[in-house]
């Protein structure tokens, strides 16, 4: 993580208050770039080679960090999926991410729940309310759990499946090459949690992964239908949105019924089926969980999540 700061003493107060960080690399001259790089280990305890060596910065530890320092603050994967799948899980609770795979972006911390339905869930927010996911993506006192989930990739193993699966033959030189287009696809699978009565309902598809980024405000169809776990009606194939629109923002799950794919601001005036959804315009204000949403509903703390 990297930050602009005027001076050296304002990233040193940084970095204590940031939870994991440990040391920190200083470029005295600032040109409207980053230049105060926040880490989380420091030379007389680690390899060097866990440290990413900088001739430009002068480096500086705090001698006694009085924090803890566990499984969060190291930097184990790029997705909690991807946690998972290597075997570094240590339970339900916060990982660092580095979403592009590479430690180029700025790895950021988010909630993994790995033990529902398998495990391996990213959190992408906790409301009661409304919610940006678009915009939204740090926690904050106001807003509350907040994760960027617009770029979180499936692993390259599952983008190979699916060549394999499309019997569509690639040259090892387009597997390598896959990787950087791995970031592009995200997930199949939608959690949602009841805070208060820790309730669940989860639900998946088959075929190519989705992403948030360029699927905002599309039509049902696109993603196909789903398929529900956990609290979720049996009776019922669901559909999702993902939404940024004056009237809904946020993911929506709801029930397929008389042949209609909804769409952001036309829910197909469907007044039967479950709906997962935040709080929208007006007389759709309210949290619905596993109840019909073509309503205003009451408030209620949810979480929701993807892998």
């Amino acid at each position: 993580m990297a930050k602009g700061v005027s001076q050296w003493i304002d990233c040193v107060i940084e970095c204590v208050q940031q939870p994991c960080c440990r040391s920190i690399n200083y470029k005295k001259v600032f040109q409207n770039e980053p230049n105060c790089e926040i880490l989380h280990d420091v030379v007389y305890n680690t390899s060097e080679k866990v440290l990413e060596r900088n001739s430009f910065y002068d480096y500086v530890y705090l001698v006694d960090p009085q924090k803890e320092y566990n499984a969060s603050c190291f930097l184990a994967g790029t997705s909690c999926l991807d946690i998972k799948n290597k075997g570094l899980s240590q339970g339900d609770g916060k990982y660092l991410i580095d979403s592009d795979g590479e430690s180029k972006g700025n790895p950021f911390e988010v909630y993994c729940d790995m033990t529902s339905f398998g495990g391996g869930w990213t959190m992408c927010y906790t409301t009661d309310s409304h919610v940006n996911i678009k915009t939204e993506l740090t926690t904050t006192l106001a807003q509350g759990y907040r994760a960027d989930c617009n770029n979180i990739p499936a692993s390259l193993l599952y983008i190979l499946l699916i060549f394999y699966q499309l019997q569509i033959i690639i040259s090892r030189d387009l597997q390598n090459k896959l990787y950087l287009i791995s970031i592009l696809f995200q997930f199949t699978g939608v959690i949602f949690v009841d805070e208060a009565t820790k309730e669940k309902a989860a639900f998946n598809k088959s075929g190519l992964a989705v992403t948030f980024s360029g699927n905002y405000n599309k039509k049902a169809d696109v993603f196909g239908l789903w398929t529900a776990q956990g609290v979720a009606s049996a009776d019922y194939q669901y559909q999702m949105l993902i939404c940024d629109t004056g009237f809904y923002k946020g993911l929506h799950f709801s029930g397929y019924i008389d042949g209609c794919f909804k769409e952001c601001n036309n829910w197909c005036n469907d007044r039967s089926s479950p709906y997962f959804r935040t709080s929208a315009h007006k007389r759709y204000q309210g949290v619905a969980f596993n109840e019909n949403g073509h309503t205003q509903t009451s408030k209620r703390a949810i979480r929701a999540g993807i892998r």
